[in-house]
């Protein structure tokens, strides 16, 4: 199946669970041979395999959809929370990240707050 040249995306955009299913078994195997960040394929692969589940109206792919979005918005804020502490304000990745993961947390004027923070704490760290 995932030979026959047909794209990832539109294979898992119009596939049953029975499709999503051998794509998740075997996709892993195909990312590892072909792509230079086999890691990253596999986790956009997934993504995209629950999105598909959570919209055929299956209950764990709901609730899988779910947790992992959450996963992605805690990291892209733990990204963010880290690099300000490190650097005094994080990067332009860092905050996009945040805006992919949870489009509705990125408030200009949060930011704003926070960098007044990060900086009140430099200052009191000395």
């Amino acid at each position: 199946m995932m030979q026959s040249g047909r794209d990832i995306g539109v294979l898992i955009g119009s596939g049953d669970r029975a499709t999503l299913a051998a794509v998740l078994d075997q996709f892993p195997v195909v990312a590892a041979e072909r792509s230079p960040q086999p890691e990253a394929a596999i986790s956009e692969v997934q993504e995209l395999v629950l999105r598909r589940l959570a919209a055929l109206g299956d209950p764990k792919g709901v609730e899988a959809l779910s947790m992992s979005q959450e996963a992605r918005r805690a990291q892209a804020w733990d990204r963010v929370f880290s690099e300000s502490l490190a650097r005094g304000e994080a990067s332009t990745d860092a905050w996009s990240a945040v805006h992919s993961a949870a489009p509705g947390d990125f408030d200009p004027e949060f930011v704003a707050s926070l960098y007044k923070q990060v900086s009140h704490l430099d200052s009191i760290g000395g």
